[in-house]
């Protein structure tokens, strides 16, 4: 998503529309989807201070889909607000182990963290640490892909966002084949009036797009959305 949109090309489409001093924000955690989304939109663009003029929501085929908690531990830490804290908590952990691991990594990042540091101890001094580990890893790719084609927490975003679905895009990620975005993120789409701008996702890109085979390159970026503008009404 941050590739596939050209900070410069935005800036300078939005002042030909006719908005002065345009401010572009990113908010792109990596190695994320709607859970992180949807918290840290309320944790870092409240509606008490944040009133942008227009959303651009940037998914690949599976990034808006109702999915399970990867890493309880850093939604806790960098996503989920305090105020947030108990709702998260309760709805959307399904078992106490998961919601311990949550309400520690919210008052201690060392414990977030702990992934970084445990493979550094455990490989040299843990027997068949390494193994294992690789084991534990491919079990989680296994539960991650069990999407449950909800888009609760897609429609939760949308309600948080605070403003009508006119000023809200979704835009299908550019990815070197082509794919349909869910039928039930269509559908929370068109429920909240908000357009889905599929340039992106339907279109069959030129091989050197992607210079290492998933990025948009720089000079496609550009392409890509000034097309993204041109979707786009002009400020009055």
């Amino acid at each position: 998503a941050r590739q596939g949109l050209d900070r410069q090309t935005l800036v300078a489409g939005f002042v030909e529309k006719g908005y002065p001093s345009p401010q572009v924000l990113y908010l792109a955690p990596d190695s994320t989807g709607i859970n992180e989304w949807a918290a840290a939109w309320r944790r870092y663009l409240p509606e008490d201070v944040s009133s942008p003029d227009w959303v651009f929501i940037v998914s690949g085929p599976s990034h808006l889909i109702d999915h399970p908690i990867r890493s309880p531990e850093k939604l806790a830490a960098f996503h989920v607000s305090r105020e947030d804290r108990y709702m998260v908590s309760k709805s959307w952990l399904k078992d106490n182990n998961r919601r311990s691991r949550f309400l520690i990594a919210g008052v201690s990042r060392l414990f977030a963290n702990r992934d970084r540091i445990r493979p550094l101890l455990f490989y040299n001094f843990v027997p068949d640490y390494e193994s294992t580990a690789q084991q534990l890893n491919e079990d989680k790719k296994q539960i991650s892909s069990e999407l449950s084609g909800n888009c609760l927490r897609f429609r939760f975003l949308l309600d948080s966002i605070h403003l009508p679905g006119s000023q809200v895009r979704v835009i299908g990620s550019p990815l070197p084949n082509t794919y349909e975005l869910p039928p039930s993120v269509l559908q929370a789409a068109s429920d909240n009036s908000v357009t889905v701008i599929d340039l992106g996702n339907r279109k069959q890109w030129p091989l050197d797009a992607f210079p290492d085979g998933y990025h948009l390159s720089e000079l496609q970026a550009k392409v890509f959305t000034k097309d993204i503008l041109t979707t786009l009404k002009k400020n009055r």
